[in-house]
């Protein structure tokens, strides 16, 4: 396990880490003492992936969402049958649009 916890700190934590994640200062000490001092647990890193998911939910992971990206990942794996079923950036989708994609939907399961 400290094997693991010394490569999740070179890669992802250290201040010269190549992938360096987006966490605070306070828990980036934390996690580099921890391991340091042989002090490994299963939840070491728990706090920073909390930190980590609510920073995507707020920002990364609504900006993909909205991305053309993703939108061309949707229609690529026909998750939706129609452009309209996907949400313009920042835009949700009102409820005319809710039915017909909910409808395309039913019709595409029943046809396979």
């Amino acid at each position: 396990m400290i094997e693991k916890a010394n490569a999740i700190v070179a890669n992802y934590i250290a201040a010269d880490a190549k992938e360096q994640i987006n966490i605070q200062g306070e828990q980036r000490s934390k996690i580099q003492n921890a391991v340091k001092a042989g002090r490994v647990t299963a939840g070491l890193f728990d706090a920073a992936k909390e930190e980590i998911l609510k920073l995507m939910a707020r920002d990364s992971f609504k900006r993909f969402k909205a991305s053309q990206l993703f939108k061309d990942f949707l229609s690529e794996i026909d998750a939706y049958t129609s452009a309209t079923c996907v949400p313009t950036s920042g835009q949700g989708l009102n409820s005319h649009t809710k039915r017909h994609c909910s409808e395309n939907r039913q019709q595409n399961s029943s046809a396979r």
